[in-house]
Formats: C-alpha cells, structure tokens, sequence
C-alpha cells in the first residue's frame, strides 16, 4: 500500500516589504527542502501577497507512520532555516 502525506503550510513572513523578498525566502525553503528530503513542494495560494507563503507539500511512503513522520521531519526543518514563521498548517493522509 501506498501513503501520501500532504501539508498545506502558511507562513506570516514579517521581514518581507516585496514581492522580491518573498521570492527570496520561498526559494530558498523550496531548494535546500527539495535537497535534503527530496520531496514536492510549492506555492500553491498568495502568490500575490508580500507578507504571506503557502506552501503544499507531498511526501510519499509505505507507511502512514513513516509519512506523518517524514512530515513532521520537514516541517522542523523549514522552521529553523527560515524567518518565515509558521501560522497555520493543514494535514490529508491519502491511500491507494
């Protein structure tokens, strides 16, 4: 069987004053994330909005444990290599 773990993320990004800082502090979650966990992630609402990121993630695993917790191992991971701070996050296990 197979578990696909997804997460919407929203981030308040408070030192963002333009478009450009957002694109810099998005980018640079989306790069080294993809790196090190090699999983999908992108923008998915806001793209308009300087102050904000939504970010969708999608971990794919053979087990809903090893998903949540693949999950829960990237979330950490974005928190403590960006000022972006995390406001609010949404959670769907699908299976096949």
């Amino acid at each position: 069987m197979m578990f696909i773990r997804l997460a919407k993320l929203f981030f308040d990004l408070p030192g963002s004053h333009s478009l450009k800082d957002k694109r810099q502090v998005r980018q640079r979650i989306v790069d080294r994330t993809v790196h090190k966990f090699r999983i999908s992630v992108a923008e998915v609402e806001a793209a308009d909005a300087h102050s904000c990121l939504v970010l969708g993630l999608a971990v794919v695993s053979g087990t809903e444990a090893q998903a949540i917790r693949q999950m829960d191992q990237v979330i950490r991971f974005i928190e403590d290599i960006s000022e972006a701070e995390l406001a609010d996050s949404d959670f769907w296990t699908v299976t096949d």
